[in-house]
């Protein structure tokens, strides 16, 4: 029988049993096991297969929402996600040229950030969640399109060393 967790949700902040999120989403890859390792090993580490950890069958997450948060913003904002992230996977693997900053894709933005936020509130500790009272409410509700000033974010795209860009 699987271990029942009990703790804060990193979202709601309600104590209570725990259900597993996954960060990514699941559908995003997220569906085969992985080897946990801390942070510190991570960094002191100078190639990949000198880690040692265990591993989690279930793909990398914790955990660390109720299933309340978990099934609301998973059904509102893991699919957006999910598709974002296929999408730009067949175009990584598809594109046999160097890179280029325009790519077409078909995504619903305000889902997309949504989910990220919430993956944020996952990977943190439930007391990170005291200082984001507007990024709750944001993400609990799925009509809301108000992000909070305060709060920047900003993504990146890291290409594999060997690819040339010309410019």
């Amino acid at each position: 029988m699987a271990k029942v967790e009990l703790g804060i949700c990193h979202i709601c902040g309600k104590f209570g049993k725990l259900s597993f999120e996954h960060v990514p989403p699941e559908a995003a890859f997220n569906d085969h096991r992985v080897l946990k390792v801390s942070f510190e090993q991570e960094l002191a580490s100078k190639h990949p297969d000198e880690f040692r950890g265990r591993y989690q069958q279930k793909g990398a997450g914790a955990s660390t929402l109720c299933v309340q948060c978990n099934s609301d913003t998973g059904s509102w904002y893991g699919t957006a996600y999910a598709h974002w992230a296929a999408q730009a996977m067949r175009i990584v693997l598809g594109t046999r040229a160097p890179p280029s900053l325009e790519y077409p894709f078909r995504l619903f933005p305000l889902r997309v950030l949504k989910q990220v936020v919430c993956m944020f509130f996952s990977i943190n500790g439930p007391r990170f969640r005291t200082k984001q009272t507007d990024l709750i409410k944001f993400v609990l509700d799925k009509e809301s399109k108000s992000f909070p000033d305060h709060v920047r974010c900003m993504r990146f795209i890291r290409f594999p060393t060997g690819v040339e860009q010309q410019g």
